[in-house]
């Protein structure tokens, strides 16, 4: 039990970070004029994990098993993984999409 604290422990302190790293990023790479509607996104997307997040993992639970709540993270995180490594081809800064979509995840 104590070792289940302490990683709880560790993983809150990681994910406590990651809002404002993705606004401190933000507020590095996109143009001040820019930046509200960037940070809007980041936004709408925290609200909509923070309803569906609860919701899924509810869902699998009763419907399938509380296993695949865990190997749902496999496929999010590789598909985060692809958006990090894009690079569009004469593309003054990422797209709004791709910010967007991994805010939850470290580049």
């Amino acid at each position: 039990m104590t070792q289940l604290i302490a990683f709880r422990l560790l993983q809150g302190a990681g994910g406590g970070a990651l809002m404002p790293m993705a606004f401190a990023v933000a507020g590095d790479v996109v143009p001040a004029r820019e930046r509200g509607r960037y940070q809007a996104y980041f936004s709408a997307a925290f609200g909509a994990a923070s309803v569906m997040g609860p919701m899924l993992g509810g869902w699998f639970a009763d419907q399938l098993s509380w296993r695949f709540a865990f190997w749902i993270n496999i496929p999010l995180g590789v598909r985060s993984d692809d958006h990090c490594r894009i690079r569009p081809t004469g593309a003054q800064r990422p797209s709004a999409f791709i910010i967007a979509s991994t805010t939850w995840a470290p580049c």
